[in-house]
């Protein structure tokens, strides 16, 4: 079974060690909104997804569910730091697609 949004939701605030209470902090709604977003009883906003979208560096796509990417992010990076990095990554991808 797919995973909802909630449950997607709460697996990356834990994956982060973070409770409700910070996530709400971070992206300006209060820790009862978060447990009613990871819940399901409520639905979130087009803006919260966004916010939380950048705050667990993922993409939208992957928090509802129809895409499998993580961001990493590369604020501050120099373009050949950006261009390591990437290389990096590629050599890792294609390493554990080998082992499948």
């Amino acid at each position: 079974m797919e995973e909802t949004l909630g449950q997607r939701l709460a697996r990356l605030r834990k994956e982060h060690g973070l409770n409700q209470t910070q996530v709400g902090e971070a992206i300006g709604v209060e820790k009862s909104t978060i447990s009613t977003y990871e819940s399901g009883s409520r639905q979130v906003s087009i803006d919260i997804l966004v916010a939380l979208a950048k705050y667990y560096h993922v993409t939208i796509d992957y928090l509802l569910g129809a895409g499998s990417e993580k961001i990493i992010p590369a604020n501050g990076l120099t373009d050949r730091e950006f261009q390591l990095i990437t290389e990096l990554v590629q050599e890792i991808s294609k390493g554990s697609n080998s082992r499948i």
